[in-house]
């Protein structure tokens, strides 16, 4: 048996080696670096009228030939591109023209070298563009992370210079339930993000957006962007509980939303655990809870079905009977609840401590 002076010296030993092996290799690095080659954009498309696209063709030492290939956004897949030119790499440029005006395209620009008398493609370059004022989009992030709260909600989004150059945005909104949208603000290039100040608090509103500019005196304007729903709400919920009765096998629990929180959702099968800490119930080791039946007063109870869901808005209370999903399991000595959950329509992660306070936050893994 190994004595432990002799597990320390063979360590160390071991530890000699580790590091000899790193300074040669270290050493090799230096004298015999690996050569990498950066990726660079072999092509670069600029609109140069409402009808014309110049194509600025890099050249390539790995193919002899451009193939220029052109679909529409109505022509959905790779497939669908269309040869429009084929070109010898020397070329520096080509312009494509009769677009049709306010359309999208796009291009495939395909590097080729001739293999028994057919094209093989070696390098594949995309491009697109609309031939009108540039489009816009949504942040990916921005029905999430974008802030908002009962004071405000704040817009995220941008242009995707694919056009023409604009002068700025114009932001629209409408309230829920509402077919009438408003022009809320026009704003110069600058102008996003935007914060919607002039919002009530708790209400739900749509947003949509769209570029403006002068084209040769006339104003022209981009399409408008898809429809993105807010609502003037705490970003993160915040909540207060009160045990009513608990047992071994059921607990009933009020639960009230601190004004202006946006709407809580919660599974009547799944979605709940009960644990003895917070570190349980992050760790996935808690009792599996049922919300067995709600309440508005207490007294009369509504018994919910498998796919039921429970709900409860910003300064509203619920009593909740909470079961576990187990019968038989002892819940009695579980002092904190939670789960996800969706809170202002989105993924969230809901915690609470019985008797006491709660919240419900974004879930930025399910999102992100």
């Amino acid at each position: 048996m190994k004595t432990h002076k002799n597990l320390d010296s063979l360590r160390k030993q071991r530890l000699i080696r580790i590091l000899i092996t790193c300074m040669i290799a270290c050493f090799i690095l230096m004298i015999c670096p690996v050569k990498t080659q950066a990726a660079t954009i072999k092509v670069k498309g600029q609109l140069t009228s409402r009808t014309t696209y110049k194509l600025k063709l890099k050249k390539s030492k790995q193919v002899t030939h451009w193939q220029i290939r052109m679909r529409t956004a109505n022509e959905n897949g790779s497939d669908k591109y269309k040869k429009v030119k084929v070109l010898k790499v020397s070329k520096k440029s080509y312009t494509i023209k009769n677009l049709k005006k306010d359309t999208q395209y796009y291009f495939e620009i395909v590097g080729c070298v001739k293999k028994d008398g057919k094209w093989k493609g070696l390098i594949y370059e995309y491009t697109d563009c609309f031939t009108g004022m540039s489009t816009v989009g949504w942040d990916d992030y921005a029905g999430s992370d974008a802030p908002c709260s009962p004071e405000a909600i704040e817009i995220w989004g941008f242009s995707y210079n694919d056009g023409l150059p604009i002068s700025g945005f114009e932001i629209y909104r409408r309230e829920d339930g509402s077919d009438d949208w408003q022009l809320l603000k026009k704003t110069d290039k600058n102008g996003l993000p935007y914060k919607d100040e002039a919002v009530e608090a708790g209400k739900k509103y749509y947003y949509r957006f769209r570029t403006y500019g002068s084209y040769k005196g006339e104003t022209l304007y981009s399409p408008y962007s898809e429809e993105l729903s807010r609502s003037a709400v705490n970003q993160s919920g915040s909540y207060t509980s009160s045990v009513i009765s608990r047992e071994k096998g059921q607990i009933v629990l009020q639960l009230t939303s601190k004004q202006y929180d946006g709407i809580l959702k919660i599974s009547s099968r799944n979605g709940l655990d009960i644990g003895k800490n917070a570190q349980q119930i992050d760790d996935l080791e808690g009792i599996p809870l049922k919300i067995d039946a709600v309440s508005t007063d207490g007294e009369n109870w509504n018994k919910l079905k498998k796919k039921d869901e429970m709900t409860l808005g910003g300064g509203e209370s619920i009593y909740l009977r909470l079961k576990p999903m187990k019968s038989g399991t002892d819940i009695s000595k579980g002092k904190v609840i939670g789960g996800y959950v969706d809170y202002n329509d989105l993924p969230s992660i809901f915690q609470l401590t019985l008797g006491s306070t709660g919240y419900c936050a974004m879930n930025t893994e399910a999102i992100h």
